[in-house]
Order: structure tokens, then sequence, then C-alpha cells
């Protein structure tokens, strides 16, 4: 947040873990995860008036908040069930609804550009790898199968290419997947470790 000054403030006042915050597709609002009540839960804090509203209050663990690029929507996980799996609320917590349902470990929603497509990492063997759910059929897609860990998906602004980082013995390297093809081609490899992937518009 950019202040007059330019020095940061804290936002919230509550003595607990906040993190992972992501700030709303209008700018207003951020969605957040605190375990101020003890398991995480999804909090909103409103940029405007200043104001926090909690979202979840299950006797369990949700993370990992990812809104849909209208706004309207907020994606993320609970292990309401056992293990983590992906859910689906209205950006004021209502009508929140389970979206998959694997007896393994789920992360990482990202939304496609579109809204209609959300990808995730799931480890149904060895490695997470990654898969595509469809919002509103609910049909999954996978759509890597390596010998090895990927992670980090990031969608490009057209909704046409999809980065993620590929963990090897050599190090970490970012690979691109053509969504159309499902091909993927390496663009960097050697690396230490890589945090994380953002598009930029040229």
């Amino acid at each position: 947040m950019l202040l007059p000054a330019g020095d940061p403030r804290p936002l919230t006042k509550i003595a607990a873990d906040e993190t992972e915050p992501r700030v709303s597709p209008d700018g207003k609002l951020i969605v957040y995860q605190t375990d101020a009540y003890g398991d995480f839960d999804i909090m909103i804090f409103n940029l405007e008036t200043s104001t926090e509203m909690r979202l979840t209050e299950m006797d369990s663990q949700e993370t990992q908040a990812n809104w849909s690029p209208d706004g309207r929507k907020i994606a993320f996980l609970s292990n309401q069930d056992g293990d983590f799996e992906i859910f689906l609320m209205n950006s004021d917590g209502s009508e929140q609804t389970q979206l998959t349902h694997n007896d393994t470990y789920e992360a990482s929603p990202v939304w496609s550009p579109n809204g209609e497509q959300i990808v995730f990492l799931s480890r149904r063997g060895s490695y997470f790898q990654l898969y595509q759910l469809d919002v509103i059929t609910g049909d999954e897609k996978q759509l890597t199968d390596l010998s090895a860990t990927v992670h980090s998906p990031s969608w490009s602004p057209d909704g046409k290419y999809l980065a993620y980082i590929q963990e090897e013995s050599t190090g970490s390297q970012i690979n691109v997947l053509e969504m159309e093809s499902g091909r993927s081609f390496l663009i960097a490899d050697a690396f230490n470790k890589y945090a994380g992937l953002v598009w930029i518009n040229p």
C-alpha cells in the first residue's frame, strides 16, 4: 500500500500470524490468512474503511486464498475433510463449496484470466504435479506427469501459457506450458531456488 509519506504502517492490529495477503482486482480489499482464532482462517481487510471481516469459521485450517479475476469469488484450501482440498466462496464468505474430492494433498489454486479454470498442485504419486479444474463442471485434467516436483504455477495474461517451476537435482528450472497443445518448454535452468513467477506485460 502506498502512503503519502512513503513509509509502511501496519494495517491490522491482531497479535497473530497473518500471511499470504492478496489484493482484490479492484484494489479495495485484501484477503489473507490468520491464526488469531486458533486454526488458520481467511480474513478480508477493507482498505477504504480499515475494517476486517472473518470469512471462514470452521474448526479446520483454511489457507492460500486467491481472488477470481472479477473479484466476486475466492478459491482457498481447507482440510475440514482430513486432507487439503480446494474450496470456493463468494467474496463475502457465503456459499462455501468444496470443488475437489481427492484423497490427497492439493495446493496453490490459481485462477485462469477468464475465471473459468483453476490450476493447482496435487500429490497423487511421488511428486506434486499440475492439474486443471473446470470451475463450472468440476472436471479435472492432469497437466504434468514428471519425475520431479513442480510448483509456483502462473498463468500468462492471455491465458495461453502457464509458467511453473520444476525441481531437479541440479537446481530449479522454469518451464512454460502451452495450454492448447499441452507442450512444455524450458526457458531457464540450473538456478539454486526460485520463490515464484510473475508475468509482465511488455
